[in-house]
């Protein structure tokens, strides 16, 4: 079968290559910032510090903003550790998209399961944060509409 219009200029080899360009800018866009953070305690500090004076400028309820205050205090306690595996697994998918690239050159394909893997858990864990943040967003709205009226 044989694609045809604008998808087949983008189909085949062109595709995997934009999709690994992308996908090692990806990588290297979080493997560089957590190895700086990593190595540079300042840096942490410094980012710790701007994410709690922008939690308690930005007036949110007071509750909320307790609690954001006390998932960034155990962040702060855990920081090396999350880093080392975000580092990591970044590190990893980005070691997959060269196994991609190399699949294209060495025509095997199998060797492209690996980035094929990492990019689905990736995208996966997206969508679940957009559909949960999406369906959060969407039910406040419905209750200030909806139940507050009723209420007032």
């Amino acid at each position: 079968m044989e694609v045809s219009g604008f998808c087949s200029r983008w189909s085949g080899r062109p595709g995997v290559y934009i999709s690994s360009g992308l996908s090692c800018l990806g990588c290297m866009a979080i493997c560089l910032p957590s190895f700086k953070l990593l190595q540079e305690t300042d840096s942490w500090q410094l980012l710790r510090d701007w994410i709690e004076e922008s939690l308690i400028r930005d007036h949110w309820d007071v509750e909320q903003t307790n609690t954001l205050l006390q998932l960034l205090s155990w962040v702060d306690q855990q920081h090396q550790q999350l880093l080392a595996v975000l580092l990591s697994a970044s590190l990893f998918h980005l070691m997959s998209t060269f196994l991609l690239i190399y699949s294209v050159f060495s025509k095997r394909r199998d060797l492209a399961l690996p980035w094929i893997t990492t990019d689905l858990i990736i995208l996966s864990f997206i969508t679940l944060i957009f559909i949960s943040w999406t369906f959060l967003a969407f039910f406040v709205d419905i209750l200030i509409a909806i139940v507050f009226p009723v209420l007032g």
